[in-house]
């Protein structure tokens, strides 16, 4: 099991209906750019002239995400005609691209990027100022699909990864 905490800024936009004390939110974000998700190695070394494989070298399997985003919906019941409290549901998804560098002799490696979609879930709260100025807070947790990811080349390794993420969020934004 890896666990990281990572910050990371993203970009969205809402369309918000509301009435006196019950409120919708439809919305989509956007997180620009990669990061890495881990990167593990290995070294393999011959211990006897004798085996038939002789391909002594480093492995390191590692990968990154990109082109995160997701769609959601916030059922918003509203305390104050500025303040709301909201549970959320999205659809989300991620490219998983792979970095790995496996390539000796008859146990080289490659594995395809992937597209894993997930699940979203969370609860939270919103508050606009009078001059339009939005604020959210909100904890949410993502189970993203299991992933499987078999070599296409050498040994057919197969990579099974569970992956979900656990956050809190703070965004600002404008509330025309």
């Amino acid at each position: 099991s890896v666990s990281e905490d990572v910050m990371y800024g993203a970009v969205f936009s809402e369309l918000v209906i509301k009435g006196e004390k019950i409120g919708l939110t439809i919305g989509g974000d956007y997180i620009p750019g990669e990061a890495e998700l881990g990167a593990k190695a290995r070294t393999d070394v011959t211990s006897d002239a004798n085996e038939t494989n002789q391909d002594d070298s480093t492995y390191t399997a590692k990968a990154e995400v990109s082109d995160h985003w997701q769609v959601y919906v916030e059922p918003t019941y509203y305390i104050t005609d500025n303040i709301g409290v909201y549970v959320k549901a999205a659809y989300t998804e991620v490219t998983v691209n792979t970095l790995e560098s496996i390539a000796s002799g008859t146990d080289s490696s490659t594995y395809a990027n992937v597209d894993v979609n997930g699940e979203t879930y969370g609860i939270g709260i919103r508050a606009r100022s009078d001059t339009g100025v939005l604020f959210k807070l909100e904890y949410f947790e993502t189970d993203y699909d299991s992933i499987t990811l078999e070599s296409s080349t050498g040994n057919k390794n197969k990579i099974t990864a569970d992956v979900e993420q656990k956050a809190v969020n703070f965004k600002i934004g404008y509330q025309f």
